[in-house]
C-alpha cells in the first residue's frame, strides 16, 4: 500500500536519509547521485535508483 493512502508523506529528505542506510554498496554512488536529482526535481533517471527498491 503507498504511503500516501495511509496518511503518511514521506518527503525527499527521508529518502535520502533511508538510503544512505546502503552506503557500502557498490551501486551506491551512481544510485544515490539519481535520487539526490530526482527528489530535488531536476532528475529523472527511475532506473538508476532501482537498487534502492
Amino acid at each position: 500500500m503507498p504511503t500516501r493512502a495511509v496518511g503518511l508523506d514521506v518527503t525527499g529528505e527521508t529518502r535520502r536519509q533511508v538510503a544512505r542506510l546502503r552506503k557500502d554498496e557498490p551501486w551506491f554512488p551512481t544510485a544515490f547521485a539519481a535520487l539526490e536529482a530526482i527528489t530535488e526535481g531536476t532528475g529523472t533517471d527511475w532506473d538508476a535508483i532501482s537498487p534502492f527498491f
